[in-house]
């Protein structure tokens, strides 16, 4: 047999199952051998198109193996890792020289077929979720469905296509539109350009996937094509396989019916080689003592640990809340051994939960670890991982990859199925593979009784259970024999594919041309639909709504445009029309785009029966007490909104200021740790994002976060947005006070309940807070002040200091001196709760004394009078100050007295006048 390999001339011929040459090549110089196949040039160039890095991990050995025997592969991805983690293909590329990566060339969005070729692949991807397979599977046929066009779920939706004959005939439709769409420029070009002996893609399934471009361009230009499936239930609760490469490397039986039966694939293409992921588990050993481990993790090492394997957030969006069912039903079983047992939670490193609930004054012997989740990609994160399921008597999850490699460790696993969990359990195909392959891998129970007593008879018989797993482990992830490795049997099969003749360019089918001819129109629509969707829908956020006569006036601007590059209509113009034109737009007082997008935002969503997500607010207190609520109050009256509807997302447990405008309360300290809120918020400022003018990449995950943990996919959206660009003119002193308070509703704040901190605190004190700010700059001035001015106070009354003891933004508080009647409250403050506790100390105080801006609103919201100073002023903070003293002593005169501590006269009077309050305060030393 002979061929061409990347233009190098080969010669070799099978014999028997595996590819061999004859010994006559093997005495020939100048040939090398490949796993059984000789070469002149033993070199293959790979190119292996990933969606993001993150899934290297799955092939991390396979690729370590290919550059092992000095092929090159070059790693192209669509789009950069969701979690910005590039360790992984770092360490291959800089390990491996003949590892190198690239990104793709991002798509022209003004294709004319980017439209059609969208709506088409994610319409066919729902199309299998409308099979006898997936009947009564709701989980995914729901986010499939969520993907495809509107209009073609109508359709697609029929009673004529949801018999299995209807379904085949829209399926090979819908596949003969995909040979019809051309392919994508970009990959196209780097196909051709590469030129590789084989060309690797993966997951090639993802619902909508725009890779199927690398196959179809494979095809065109006669290059050998393979997937290798990235995981365990990519076949399943993905897309199809649009366009069959020439290969499809399987882990198991199991996936290899699933490429035949669901997708179609030849059997004759499909090649078992194992799970490549899961080698690394069988030949390692602990990295730590079990003392060692459990010291770190802060369990008692004389107990056994029942390990819990978080899952995906698609799986298990409000995981905690099952995870402390399940910690009552252990500290409840009859057996001693499960009810005294350690319980080590292992987070999923994407699906992110409350775990502060998890503390050592509520659980005993419960850690979480690692806080954050962590992916197991370096030799620590590994050895972190491995050390956990090897040191664990037993593993516990929903349904995860991880417990198929607890599995490999030899650890008994369980599960149990639940309401809330059925559709992301029995409603997946993938699971069924834990349960059923190789006798099964989960021990499965309908209850929390049940349960127990499965892990305590797993516990009586240990030599049992290992041989119940290892039946799974070997059908499952080592078809070929538990002593056989699966990522050599790749790299043999992505050789032997390469050894193959290259197959002959395949240009398009006859029926292609026509039907081009016939999509063209509607590919140029769909595009042009899709583009002008894309941009209201940014220009809506933007608070920048497109209209029919911002169309017009930006096609007339056009026009002008044109004409005014001629000299006599300019003159005219300037000379003649301009004055009398500018002379008529000045009085007109006509409403601001951004006043006009506003109100039809809230006339927009208003009737809708959905959930409205208010926020996330991470910026400044002063903002959102000032600006923001009141905002919303307005909104929720204007757009006579069910306050029910409402989901507050905001931080610091500031819950009781929204009691009245929001039914439901998101604290974002219960899924971020305060140091990685202040992280995400110093990038934030760094990236010149300080007050959210725009939607950052923090504000899109809490977003996520929220719709996931609440189950409110379909929520509308108040984004702080909205508000900032609608004020911003007033801030730029373009606009009077009216402005704003045309769109704020200003009351007090509901009262609040403070019996829980009325036993911390003085009976009659003054509360106090100062920090330094762009109003109250660090300076040696302002600290000698602020020590005398609370000194003072405390000569005639106590003080409470409303000082946090942990950062989470940038300001900085102004150093105390410690006297007798000046008390803290640090110990009663935390991130999750400094508001709320600030918010009732306040409440119950005569006064307020602080910076200001933030608190110093809080005083007159209560009820209670509130003095605030600042020594530097900005036409910024002068707005601020100008609208606080008219908002809040409009709700009591007196209640907000704002002065600057330059103002030595001023201070004077003012501290004459309101002694009741503060009393003694000394004359400032100059």
């Amino acid at each position: 047999m002979s061929g061409r390999f990347n233009d190098r001339t080969f010669e070799a011929q099978p014999t028997g199952h595996r590819f061999l040459a004859p010994d006559r090549l093997a005495k020939v110089r100048g040939y090398q051998p490949i796993r059984g196949w000789y070469f002149r040039d033993a070199r293959m160039r790979i190119l292996f198109s990933m969606r993001h890095p993150g899934a290297l991990r799955n092939f991390a050995s396979t690729l370590r193996a290919l550059a092992a025997r000095q092929h090159h592969v070059h790693l192209v991805f669509a789009k950069q890792d969701k979690e910005g983690d590039d360790r992984l293909l770092r360490e291959l590329t800089t390990s491996h020289p003949n590892i190198t990566a690239g990104e793709i060339e991002r798509k022209m969005p003004w294709r004319f077929w980017l439209g059609l070729a969208r709506g088409a692949r994610y319409t066919v991807d729902y199309v299998r979720y409308l099979t006898p397979e997936y009947e009564g599977i709701s989980s995914l046929t729901e986010r499939a469905r969520a993907k495809a066009p509107a209009t073609m779920r109508w359709l697609v939706e029929r009673p004529l296509f949801r018999g299995r004959a209807g379904n085949r005939v829209l399926t090979r439709l819908l596949l003969a539109v995909e040979q019809a769409i051309p392919i994508d420029r970009a990959t196209f070009a780097l196909v051709a350009s590469e030129r590789p002996d084989v060309l690797l893609v993966t997951p090639l399934v993802d619902i909508g996937s725009d890779q199927v471009d690398y196959v179809k361009a494979a095809h065109r230009l006669g290059v050998r094509s393979a997937l290798p499936v990235l995981s365990w239930d990519n076949l399943t609760n993905k897309g199809l396989i649009r366009v069959p490469p020439d290969r499809v490397f399987v882990w198991n039986e199991a996936q290899k019916t699933e490429a035949v039966t669901m997708h179609g694939t030849d059997p004759s293409t499909v090649v078992l080689t194992g799970a490549m992921v899961y080698d690394q588990w069988f030949a390692r050993r602990a990295s730590s003592t079990r003392e060692e481990f459990c010291a770190r993790v802060g369990l008692d090492p004389s107990r056994p640990i029942l390990l819990y394997l978080c899952s995906s957030p698609f799986i298990a969006p409000d995981e905690v809340n099952f995870i402390e069912q399940w910690i009552a039903a252990i500290r409840s079983a009859p057996d001693p051994r499960i009810r005294t047992a350690s319980v080590l939670i292992r987070p999923h490193p994407e699906n992110r939960q409350p775990w502060h609930r998890f503390t050592a004054q509520s659980y005993s012997d419960v850690a979480v670890w690692p806080r954050g989740g962590a992916s197991p990609i370096d030799a620590a994160s590994k050895n972190d991982f491995f050390d956990s399921m090897y040191h664990a008597a037993a593993a516990v999850g929903i349904n995860t990859s991880a417990q198929i490699e607890c599995g490999i460790v030899g650890r008994p696993i369980f599960s149990i199925t639940t309401p809330e969990y059925r559709r992301t359990q029995e409603g997946t195909l993938h699971f069924r593979h834990l349960t059923s392959e190789g006798g099964g891998l989960l021990r499965l129970a309908d209850d929390f009784d049940t349960h127990v007593r499965q892990m305590a008879a797993a516990l009586d018989d240990p030599e049992g259970t290992r041989c119940h797993i290892e039946g799974f482990v070997r059908a499952f992830t080592r078809p070929h024999g538990l002593d056989v490795e699966a990522t050599p049997r790749m790299v043999d099969a992505i050789e032997q594919l390469a050894a193959e003749p290259a197959p002959a360019p395949q240009g398009p089918p006859l029926y292609v041309y026509p039907l081009r001819v016939v999509l063209l129109p509607i590919g140029f629509l769909m595009t042009i639909f899709r583009r002008a969707g894309r941009v209201s829908r940014k220009r809506q956020r933007q608070l920048r709504p497109v209209t029919v006569s911002s169309s017009l006036v930006k096609m007339t601007l056009t026009v002008f445009d044109w004409l005014f590059r001629l000299r006599p209509i300019r003159h005219l113009v300037k000379q003649h029309l301009l004055p009398h034109a500018m002379a008529r737009l000045s009085a007109v007082d006509a409403p601001s785009e951004e006043s006009v997008a506003v109100r039809r935002m809230i006339r927009r969503i208003a009737p809708r029966d959905r959930p409205i997500i208010a926020g996330p607010w991470v910026s400044e207190v002063g903002f959102e007490l000032l600006y923001w609520i009141p905002f919303l109050k307005w909104a929720v009256g204007y757009g006579a909104i069910d306050p029910r509807r409402l989901i507050i997302v905001s931080r610091g447990g500031c819950h009781d200021w929204y009691r009245d405008i929001g039914g439901r309360y998101v604290d974002l300290f219960d899924y971020y740790t305060p140091e990685l809120f202040r992280e995400k918020s110093e990038q934030r400022r760094t990236a010149g994002h300080a007050k959210p003018r725009t939607m950052t990449e923090f504000d899109r995950d809490i977003l996520k976060l929220v719709r996931q943990t609440l189950h409110v996919g379909n929520a509308d959206l108040l984004h702080p947005t909205h508000m900032y660009r609608l004020f911003q003119s007033f801030w730029q002193s373009k606009a009077p006070i009216d402005a704003v308070e045309r769109f704020a509703a200003r009351q007090p704040l509901p009262a609040i309940d403070t019996s829980d901190v009325a036993g911390a605190l003085p009976h009659d004190f003054v509360a106090a807070r100062f920090y330094f700010n762009d109003a109250f700059p660090d300076t040696d001035t302002n600290r000698r002040f602020v020590a005398e001015l609370l000194t003072a106070v405390a000569d005639t009354t106590d003080v409470v200091l409303l000082n946090p003891p942990t950062r989470v933004d940038d300001l900085h508080d102004v150093p105390v001196p410690q006297r007798r009647r000046i008390h803290s409250i640090a110990d009663l403050l935390s991130p999750r709760t400094n508001l709320d506790v600030q918010s009732k100390v306040i409440a119950r105080s005569r006064a307020f004394v602080g910076t200001l801006g933030g608190l110093s609103y809080l005083g007159p919201l209560y009820g209670v009078r509130s003095l605030s100073f600042y020594s530097a002023t900005r036409p910024d903070i002068a707005r601020h100050l100008e609208l606080a003293r008219q908002a809040f002593n409009g709700m009591k005169a007196g209640s907000y007295v704002a002065l600057d501590v330059n103002d030595l006269g001023t201070l004077q009077a003012a501290l004459g006048a309101h002694h009741e309050a503060i009393a003694g305060v000394p004359q400032r030393r100059t």
